[in-house]
């Protein structure tokens, strides 16, 4: 692939993580307000055979555990929560869109022939920081998540760190456990090493054009 048709496949990402990030952003704002409930979602880990019920929990209480499926679902209309969604939305596609423009800038340069410059390598170093927060972000927003949007989560879970314990009258083994992308992690690092790389370029170009 050439570095002009990397440019134009990356601007068209560009685009549609902006709109994509916009559309999102009206539709978690936009349901409370007009009473629509706004569904979210946990993948669960459940070691049991027998329908499930949360201790303490409150009665009429909007959330359900799909036992079949292994997801904790909570439907909310209430405003909060929905600026809070808004808030990690922008937040998550932020990030995302910051990392294509930097990558696009990179491209940008390799375009014209002229790719070991401080820019580049400073580019490619602020996208290799995002990809490797990206999977401390999603990992970290789960437990947040949680605790923002489910009802009285303090008193039906247990906090441990690397995951949370939802307590059952059955006392089924029933957990949350937050994924953790290993390849974004792996991605972010990659991407610093070449950013490393850049540099090492620009000090051997600015050597051979001393000695020229």
């Amino acid at each position: 692939m050439t570095a002009r048709s990397l440019h134009f496949l990356l601007t068209l990402a560009l685009v549609a993580s902006v709109l994509i990030a916009a559309l999102a952003i009206v539709f978690a704002i936009a349901l409370p307000l007009l009473n629509e409930p706004l569904l979210t979602t946990w993948s669960v880990s459940i070691d049991s055979d027998q329908p499930l019920a949360l201790a303490n929990a409150m009665p009429n209480t909007a959330w359900t555990i799909e036992q079949n499926q292994g997801t904790l679902s909570v439907d909310t209309t209430a405003i909060g929560l929905g600026l809070s969604r808004a808030l990690y939305i922008l937040v998550l596609w932020g990030i995302i869109v910051a990392i294509i423009w930097y990558l696009r800038r990179v491209v940008d340069d390799v375009r014209h022939e002229r790719p070991f410059n401080v820019r580049s390598s400073q580019y490619l170093k602020r996208a290799g920081y995002l990809l490797v927060a990206l999977p401390l972000w999603l990992f970290i927003e789960e437990f947040v998540r949680f605790y923002i949007f489910v009802p009285n989560a303090m008193d039906i879970s247990e906090y441990k760190f690397t995951h949370i314990q939802l307590l059952t009258e059955s006392k089924a083994e029933v957990a949350i456990y937050p994924d953790f992308n290993i390849g974004i992690l792996i991605a972010g690092l990659f991407v610093l090493v070449i950013a490393k790389a850049f540099e090492i370029g620009m000090e051997l170009q600015r050597d051979s054009d001393e000695i020229i």
